[in-house]
């Protein structure tokens, strides 16, 4: 996987600018910063995208086209894919988590970046206030990354009757998350809660990852969002049904595979809202007077599949605020 991702990302590099003489000279460029692509899951959202770029008008590949860059799972090759879209001069870039929009921002200071889901703005320095960003960067966000992190925990803690010890699985790469465990802590003691902690560099830790939380032993699994965890969703989820371990996660895709519970800003939504930023910024508007906005909906899915196979009860106090069970 780790060869392929290179692979794709050298191709990028070495191919050049996009040939334009082929192309109306009024076709706007969009660049995407993803985590995984082609992937079915960020398939269906930017699909949303797609949408509401038609809604208004727009013509995919007559009055406009995406350059879509895949990391294939590693993040820390987001500066470099960022680097080459402000090399091909697209008109926007579209950076949907905290790690794309940081490479995005640090590559330029001048081609417009339109954020999807990215915790806190204003604490990672991308933008200036939420009403006026102030630069180049404005979009939609999601929670307080602190405020989530302690909502899984409490979603947990009701779920799972006698839960002592949660472990967190985070890629080392987004130092964020370190951050907002800090934060989390005396909350999560409150719940009577013990936290471990695990940051994992690269894929290969995940299988002795599950190993250690094995023999720790562990009562249940909080995995942050992240291209690598993303993409190999449905390897932690069978993981997690081998290990007798419940996943609470905000990865889209991972309870569809087995995970146990998601709470999450509607991401389907979010990113069908990016498509109004994008458009307004292609009509000539400016991101510094773009309005970031928060999320107004979240969902929270569980697998009663996955609950029955590790003889979960889930109590009706969750029963009634899931938004989507799988059965």
């Amino acid at each position: 996987m780790r060869r392929r991702a290179f692979v794709v990302l050298a191709g990028v590099m070495l191919a050049g600018p996009p040939a334009r003489a082929q192309q109306p000279r009024t076709l706007r460029r969009v660049g995407l910063l993803m985590g995984n692509w082609p992937d079915p899951a960020s398939e269906k959202l930017v699909e949303r995208l797609r949408a509401g770029m038609r809604a208004r008008g727009w013509v995919e590949g007559k009055t406009f086209a995406f350059e879509i860059l895949s990391a294939q799972g590693d993040s820390s090759r987001f500066p470099a894919m960022a680097a080459e879209l402000v090399r091909r001069e697209v008109d926007v870039i579209i950076a949907p988590l905290p790690d794309q929009a940081l490479a995005a921002k640090n590559a330029t200071a001048s081609i417009p970046i339109v954020t999807v889901a990215v915790t806190d703005p204003i604490k990672l320095g991308l933008i200036e206030s939420y009403a006026r960003p102030g630069g180049n960067v404005t979009g939609g966000t999601t929670e307080a990354g602190s405020a989530i992190v302690v909502k899984y925990f409490e979603l947990l803690r009701e779920a799972i009757p006698g839960l002592a010890r949660v472990a967190v699985l985070w890629d080392a790469n987004q130092r964020s998350v370190a951050e907002y465990l800090k934060e989390a802590e005396g909350p999560v003691r409150a719940l009577k809660l013990e936290i471990l902690a695990l940051p994992l560099r690269d894929a290969e830790e995940i299988g002795p990852a599950f190993a250690r939380m094995q023999r720790e032993p562990i009562g249940a699994v909080i995995m942050m969002a992240g291209p690598m965890f993303f993409a190999h969703r449905e390897r932690i989820a069978e993981l997690a049904l081998k290990h007798r371990l419940p996943v609470m996660s905000s990865v889209v895709g991972l309870v569809e595979a087995g995970g146990l519970m998601r709470y999450i800003a509607d991401y389907y939504d979010l990113w069908g809202r990016s498509a109004r930023y994008v458009d307004a910024i292609l009509r000539g508007a400016k991101p510094a007077d773009l309005a970031v906005e928060q999320p107004t909906h979240f969902t929270l899915t569980l697998n009663l599949r996955t609950a029955r196979a590790l003889g979960l009860a889930i109590p009706q106090s969750i029963l009634v605020r899931t938004d989507r069970v799988i059965e």
